[in-house]
């Protein structure tokens, strides 16, 4: 335990009643074979997206009457069942489930805020992931980061007030700071249990589990279902991300979310139909070769169909170049999927496209994936109408002026940029109540010393967004 470890060491509480509320996990490194040190809000924004429902539990507990006792006790859970360690140079972004596992041992401020973010969006509130400059430590560093939720909700405005939750030090009071950067987090992307607008495993379970077959196979009924499951929960996740940004009128991320959607699709296409090709397979297996490919198909044909039509009725697009996935380590966000191992040459060249807001756009609903839609699944030959497509689409998510000219560039780095952040360059620091101002230098170099990797540095550019090599889940 180094000083500063020391300073911010506190008693925690047992927390045991919590336990069966939050699922088990093994800590599990998520590796991206990125061998970029540098951390990017991005990161903390990608992990409460994908592990939000591991809160689900603990979110109906701590949830209270009036929003400030709402993020009043979000910090109470957080300061009082976590305890405060600095990383070392392995610098760790932990699944909400990762950081209860390892709460003894202690987080810190980026595992402190992937937990608060993850509560707020099972409750759906709007909040942003804040990031800071502090007057008292490496004043030109951003050294810190934590929560911040907008009292008016509707709007997600700041100017109109917010509440802090920083699960680092024991009050609701902001930190001194003399710049800070926003990253908005909005509840819309919340997709439900079963998927988007309904869609989801559940909706597929009859089709999933329609093979009788008994027999021994190197692609078995297990692996199968196992491969079904992941694939369904990795394409709603991105359709997530893409509604996020469009939300967030941040046209970039969208082109690279509307490219994994399609280019992985086909890609899984491509894929199995050369692992069913590669080896002589048994009966049981083929098969469950060719479910997989309807599936995939189902992604590519269906789904991606139906986003680039959605795409194209709002945005003017520009070809810049493409996009390759490959079948291995080029696939790094489906890794899990069995067969999905570069034994295969499989590989896929999407077009690469710069979008800009069509004149007269004033709304765009949330892109779903509707009964229009998921009909595709049992009706392969079925073409996509657009109008069809949008009427099934009621949810708006970005209002425009009619004139507007938005538009976004394909980012070839994973950046703080784009229009989903907003920063401030801070003259006066808030004075603090009920700290001091030594115990906030203390905190400001403790919270600074294992924060002041996260900056703005690009990072090369992947089929996906490449996660921290040592992201936890």
């Amino acid at each position: 335990m180094n000083d500063f470890d020391f300073l911010l060491h506190r008693t925690i509480l047992d927390g045991s009643q919590y336990d069966s509320l939050i699922p088990a996990s093994e800590c599990q490194k998520i590796d991206s074979g990125n061998g970029n040190t540098e951390l990017s809000m991005e990161w903390i924004k990608e992990m409460s997206l994908e592990f939000y429902p591991q809160m689900q539990k603990v979110a109906k507990v701590l949830q209270k009457k009036s929003l400030q006792e709402t993020c009043a006790k979000i910090h109470w859970f957080a300061y009082n069942h976590f305890q405060y360690m600095a990383d070392d140079d392995d610098q760790m972004l932990r699944s909400p489930a990762c950081s209860w596992k390892e709460r003894h041992t202690g987080i810190d401020c980026k595992s402190y805020s992937i937990v608060a973010s993850a509560i707020l969006m099972n409750m759906e509130l709007k909040h942003y992931i804040r990031k800071i400059k502090q007057p008292t430590f490496a004043p030109t560093e951003w050294t810190h980061v934590y929560v911040v939720v907008p009292k008016d909700q509707a709007t997600g405005d700041l100017r109109n007030g917010y509440f802090t939750i920083d699960g680092t030090i024991p009050t609701v009071t902001e930190p001194a700071k003399i710049a800070n950067k926003d990253l908005f987090m909005d509840h819309y992307k919340l997709n439900g249990a079963s998927g988007l607008n309904g869609f989801g495993i559940n909706d597929i379970k009859g089709w999933m589990t329609g093979l009788a077959c008994l027999q021994p196979s190197a692609y078995g009924k297990d692996l199968y279902q196992g491969n079904v499951t992941k694939i369904v929960d990795f394409f709603n996740q991105d359709i997530a991300l893409l509604n996020n940004a469009i939300a967030s009128k941040d046209f970039a991320s969208m082109a690279v979310e509307a490219n994994e959607i399609m280019g992985f699709s086909k890609l899984l296409v491509e894929n199995f139909k050369q692992k069913k090709t590669s080896q002589g397979w048994n009966g049981c297996s083929s098969p469950n070769f060719d479910r997989t490919i309807e599936l995939a198909r189902f992604y590519a044909e269906g789904v991606g169909a139906a986003l680039a039509q959605f795409l194209d009725n709002f945005f003017t697009k520009t070809a810049t170049g493409t996009v390759t996935y490959l079948s291995g380590g080029g696939a790094v966000p489906l890794l899990g999927v069995w067969g999905l191992d570069g034994t295969t040459s499989a590989k896929v060249e999407e077009t690469k496209y710069n979008y800009s807001l069509k004149a007269g756009t004033t709304q765009i609903p949330k892109f779903e994936i509707t009964p229009y839609v998921a009909d595709k699944l049992k009706n392969p030959s079925k073409s996509i109408n657009l109008q069809e497509l949008l009427s099934g689409m009621s949810t708006v998510i970005a209002s425009f002026g009619g004139g507007s000219s938005s538009s976004g560039t394909f980012p070839d780095s994973n950046t703080d940029s784009g229009t989903g952040y907003t920063q401030d360059e801070i003259d006066v620091v808030p004075k603090q109540a009920g700290f001091g101002v030594v115990g906030w230098v203390l905190v400001a170099a403790g919270l600074g010393y294992a924060f002041t990797q996260m900056k703005d540095k690009p990072i090369a550019n992947t089929a996906r967004k490449p996660r921290k090599a040592t992201a936890k889940k």
